[in-house]
Protein backbone atom coordinates (compact mmCIF):
# COMPACT_ATOMS: atom_id res chain seq x y z
CA UNK A 1 0.00 0.00 0.00
CA UNK A 2 2.78 2.45 0.84
CA UNK A 3 4.46 1.50 -2.40
CA UNK A 4 1.33 2.51 -4.35
CA UNK A 5 0.97 5.71 -2.35
CA UNK A 6 4.61 6.64 -2.93
CA UNK A 7 4.28 5.91 -6.66
CA UNK A 8 1.10 8.08 -6.85
CA UNK A 9 2.82 10.96 -5.05
CA UNK A 10 5.86 10.81 -7.35
CA UNK A 11 3.65 10.67 -10.47
CA UNK A 12 1.50 13.59 -9.31
CA UNK A 13 4.60 15.66 -8.48
CA UNK A 14 6.03 14.93 -11.92
CA UNK A 15 2.69 15.86 -13.49
CA UNK A 16 2.60 19.16 -11.62
CA UNK A 17 6.16 19.97 -12.77
CA UNK A 18 5.26 19.23 -16.37
CA UNK A 19 2.08 21.31 -16.24
CA UNK A 20 3.83 24.26 -14.53
CA UNK A 21 6.55 24.23 -17.22
CA UNK A 22 3.91 24.31 -19.94
CA UNK A 23 2.44 27.54 -18.55
CA UNK A 24 5.71 29.21 -17.56
CA UNK A 25 6.83 32.32 -19.46
CA UNK A 26 10.28 33.08 -20.71
CA UNK A 27 11.46 36.22 -18.88
CA UNK A 28 13.66 37.18 -21.83
CA UNK A 29 10.70 37.77 -24.17
CA UNK A 30 9.50 41.32 -23.55
CA UNK A 31 7.09 41.69 -26.47
CA UNK A 32 5.95 39.92 -29.57
CA UNK A 33 7.71 42.52 -31.72
CA UNK A 34 11.02 42.05 -29.90
CA UNK A 35 13.52 44.74 -30.83
CA UNK A 36 11.89 45.52 -34.18
CA UNK A 37 10.02 48.59 -32.90
CA UNK A 38 10.76 51.15 -30.24
CA UNK A 39 7.95 52.61 -28.17
CA UNK A 40 8.81 55.89 -26.54
CA UNK A 41 7.01 58.41 -24.35
CA UNK A 42 8.30 61.25 -26.51
CA UNK A 43 8.69 61.98 -30.18
CA UNK A 44 11.93 61.86 -32.14
CA UNK A 45 12.81 58.22 -32.80
CA UNK A 46 14.11 57.62 -36.32
CA UNK A 47 12.29 54.70 -37.93
CA UNK A 48 13.68 54.91 -41.48
CA UNK A 49 16.21 56.86 -43.55
CA UNK A 50 17.21 56.70 -47.20
CA UNK A 51 19.76 58.76 -49.13
CA UNK A 52 21.37 61.83 -47.59
CA UNK A 53 19.75 62.73 -44.27
CA UNK A 54 21.93 64.97 -42.10
CA UNK A 55 21.53 66.14 -38.52
CA UNK A 56 23.06 69.14 -36.75
CA UNK A 57 23.14 68.35 -33.02
CA UNK A 58 22.76 71.05 -30.38
CA UNK A 59 26.24 70.28 -29.04
CA UNK A 60 27.81 71.25 -32.37
CA UNK A 61 28.32 67.74 -33.70
CA UNK A 62 26.68 66.63 -36.92
CA UNK A 63 26.55 63.81 -39.40
CA UNK A 64 24.33 61.30 -41.12
CA UNK A 65 21.01 60.51 -39.39
CA UNK A 66 20.46 56.75 -39.13
CA UNK A 67 17.61 54.42 -38.26
CA UNK A 68 17.50 54.04 -34.49
CA UNK A 69 18.84 57.55 -33.79
CA UNK A 70 16.81 60.03 -31.77
CA UNK A 71 16.19 63.64 -32.74
CA UNK A 72 16.22 65.99 -29.75
CA UNK A 73 14.65 69.43 -29.31
CA UNK A 74 16.54 72.07 -31.32
CA UNK A 75 18.48 69.64 -33.50
CA UNK A 76 18.10 70.34 -37.23
CA UNK A 77 17.42 67.49 -39.66
CA UNK A 78 17.90 68.14 -43.38
CA UNK A 79 17.46 65.82 -46.36
CA UNK A 80 19.46 66.09 -49.57
CA UNK A 81 18.24 65.70 -53.15
CA UNK A 82 17.89 61.93 -52.64
CA UNK A 83 16.97 61.90 -48.93
CA UNK A 84 13.87 60.69 -47.11
CA UNK A 85 13.17 59.82 -43.48
CA UNK A 86 10.41 58.67 -41.15
CA UNK A 87 10.34 60.07 -37.62
CA UNK A 88 8.10 58.67 -34.87
CA UNK A 89 5.79 61.16 -33.18
CA UNK A 90 3.82 59.04 -30.74
CA UNK A 91 2.89 55.35 -30.75
CA UNK A 92 1.02 54.97 -34.05
CA UNK A 93 1.88 58.42 -35.44
CA UNK A 94 4.81 59.49 -37.60
CA UNK A 95 6.16 62.15 -39.93
CA UNK A 96 7.71 61.32 -43.30
CA UNK A 97 9.98 63.96 -44.77
CA UNK A 98 10.83 64.16 -48.45
CA UNK A 99 13.89 65.39 -50.34
CA UNK A 100 15.19 68.92 -49.71
CA UNK A 101 13.33 69.20 -46.39
CA UNK A 102 14.55 70.74 -43.14
CA UNK A 103 12.84 70.51 -39.74
CA UNK A 104 13.45 70.63 -36.01
CA UNK A 105 11.44 69.83 -32.90
CA UNK A 106 10.37 72.76 -30.72
CA UNK A 107 8.89 70.27 -28.23
CA UNK A 108 8.78 66.46 -28.17
CA UNK A 109 6.32 66.09 -25.31
CA UNK A 110 3.29 64.00 -26.26
CA UNK A 111 0.91 66.59 -24.82
CA UNK A 112 2.66 69.51 -26.58
CA UNK A 113 4.29 68.24 -29.79
CA UNK A 114 5.62 71.14 -31.88
CA UNK A 115 7.61 70.91 -35.11
CA UNK A 116 9.26 73.68 -37.11
CA UNK A 117 9.24 72.87 -40.84
CA UNK A 118 11.77 75.30 -42.33
CA UNK A 119 11.57 74.03 -45.93
CA UNK A 120 10.37 71.15 -48.05
CA UNK A 121 7.40 68.92 -47.32
CA UNK A 122 6.25 66.34 -44.82
CA UNK A 123 3.47 63.80 -44.70
CA UNK A 124 2.00 63.33 -41.24
CA UNK A 125 0.17 60.12 -40.32
CA UNK A 126 -1.38 61.17 -37.03
CA UNK A 127 -3.67 59.59 -34.49
CA UNK A 128 -4.99 62.75 -32.83
CA UNK A 129 -7.43 63.28 -29.98
CA UNK A 130 -8.07 65.77 -27.19
CA UNK A 131 -4.80 64.71 -25.53
CA UNK A 132 -2.54 64.56 -28.61
CA UNK A 133 -2.18 67.03 -31.45
CA UNK A 134 0.69 68.13 -33.65
CA UNK A 135 1.58 71.78 -34.16
CA UNK A 136 3.58 72.53 -37.33
CA UNK A 137 5.21 75.94 -37.77
CA UNK A 138 6.41 77.03 -41.20
CA UNK A 139 8.10 80.29 -42.21
CA UNK A 140 4.83 81.99 -43.20
CA UNK A 141 2.10 79.93 -41.58
CA UNK A 142 1.17 77.58 -38.77
CA UNK A 143 -1.12 74.54 -38.70
CA UNK A 144 -2.53 72.39 -35.90
CA UNK A 145 -3.19 68.75 -36.76
CA UNK A 146 -6.07 67.97 -34.42
CA UNK A 147 -7.78 65.09 -36.20
CA UNK A 148 -6.57 61.64 -37.09
CA UNK A 149 -5.49 60.92 -40.63
CA UNK A 150 -2.86 61.62 -43.26
CA UNK A 151 -1.89 65.21 -44.01
CA UNK A 152 0.62 66.65 -46.49
CA UNK A 153 2.20 69.86 -45.23
CA UNK A 154 4.42 72.15 -47.30
CA UNK A 155 4.78 75.88 -47.78
CA UNK A 156 2.06 75.95 -50.43
CA UNK A 157 -0.64 73.70 -49.06
CA UNK A 158 -2.01 71.63 -46.22
CA UNK A 159 -3.95 68.72 -47.67
CA UNK A 160 -5.78 66.04 -45.69
CA UNK A 161 -6.20 62.48 -46.98
CA UNK A 162 -9.58 63.15 -48.58
CA UNK A 163 -8.13 65.98 -50.69
CA UNK A 164 -4.95 64.06 -51.48
CA UNK A 165 -6.98 61.22 -53.01
CA UNK A 166 -8.77 63.60 -55.34
CA UNK A 167 -5.58 65.17 -56.74
CA UNK A 168 -4.09 63.83 -59.94
CA UNK A 169 -0.49 62.54 -59.83
CA UNK A 170 0.46 65.41 -62.13
CA UNK A 171 -0.94 68.03 -59.73
CA UNK A 172 0.83 66.41 -56.77
CA UNK A 173 4.10 66.45 -58.72
CA UNK A 174 3.52 70.10 -59.67
CA UNK A 175 2.94 71.04 -55.99
CA UNK A 176 6.18 69.34 -55.01
CA UNK A 177 8.08 71.02 -57.85
CA UNK A 178 6.76 74.47 -56.88
CA UNK A 179 8.03 74.18 -53.32
CA UNK A 180 11.65 73.87 -54.45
Amino acid sequence: MTDKLLRALVLSAMGMLIVSNLFAQDARVMSAAGDKYLISAKAGGVNFTEGRVAIARTDGRGGQLLKGDEVQIGEIVATGADGRAEILLNPGSYMRIDKETEFSFLSTSLDDLRIKLNSGSAVFEVIADDEFKVSVRMPKTHVELTRSGTTLVNRLAVLHREKLRSLSPELLAALQALQQ
